[in-house]
């Protein structure tokens, strides 16, 4: 009862808050002493009770739409669980045979994939349980494939991820040339390195990858899948640390006879 008293209060609240912003008859709060301005929202309300059902229909039609579309980004996860997290081409970071696995669909120029980052190595700190299993992205130009196909192509010399880290951490831009001297800089042999970002497995991995990106609804990076969440933009350690938690009590759940 108190959570249903709770969600009523939270809705006719919402529903003053858009009676406010629409009607025009009363001045603003500021023009008013505190017991005026909540004596003429009164009267109104008392005269135009229509207008706070309008504003509880309106908002939860937008509830229900909100679940709806989750409850859809939660089966395309489902559906796409065995490419999420099987895929033998993505490289892994954390613990390799965690419970839980992070997956992170990012691109090397991304401002915010970088500021990310951060939180995905607390997390590990945190949570020894978890791996992060790397979705390479690139969608904001021709530079961040050229990116992505060189630390794709830095697997085969076993440098991928400190490469990968190189590259999320350098703020300038991504020319050619600073790309290959991150990869100098990593012990990389940079020949051998050009050779194979040409190879035809990069450009499955590639494919594949934008393929997923595209049945999850993914269009923007950084973008993470945990346990049966989609989760896009920045999120903290905690934040994530929360979710590994739920997808650990949702896996012990399904495992129950």
């Amino acid at each position: 009862m108190r959570r249903v008293g709770f969600l009523l209060g939270t809705l006719i609240l919402v529903a003053l808050a858009s009676i406010y912003a629409a009607v025009r008859l009363i001045p603003a709060p500021n023009a008013l002493p505190p017991s005026a301005f909540d004596a003429a929202m009164h009267d109104y309300i008392l005269h135009h009770p229509e207008v706070v059902l309008e504003s509880v229909g309106r908002m939860q039609a937008q509830q229900k739409a909100q679940a709806s579309a989750e409850g859809a980004q939660q089966a395309a996860v489902i559906a796409n669980r065995a490419q999420l997290l099987g895929d033998p081409t993505s490289q892994v970071a954390g613990n390799p045979n965690g419970d839980v696995a992070l997956v992170l669909f990012f691109d090397y120029r991304c401002p915010y994939c970088k500021q990310g980052v951060g939180e995905e190595k607390a997390l590990l700190t945190m949570d020894p349980g978890v791996r992060v299993i790397y979705k390479e992205f690139p969608i904001l130009g021709p530079a961040s494939v050229t990116a992505s196909r060189a630390a794709l192509a830095s697997v085969k010399q076993g440098k991928y991820l400190p490469f990968h880290d190189a590259m999320m951490a350098f703020h300038g831009d991504f020319t050619d040339a600073e790309i290959f001297a991150m990869a100098h800089g990593v012990g990389i042999d940079v020949e051998r390195l050009k050779s194979d970002m040409g190879s035809d497995d990069i450009t499955a991995i590639l494919r594949a990858n934008f393929v997923l990106a595209q049945a999850l609804g993914i269009n923007g990076t950084p973008a993470y899948v945990i346990g049966d969440r989609l989760l896009g933009g920045v999120t903290s350690a905690a934040e994530f640390e929360q979710f590994a938690q739920d997808a650990r009590a949702a896996q012990a759940a399904m495992a129950r006879p």
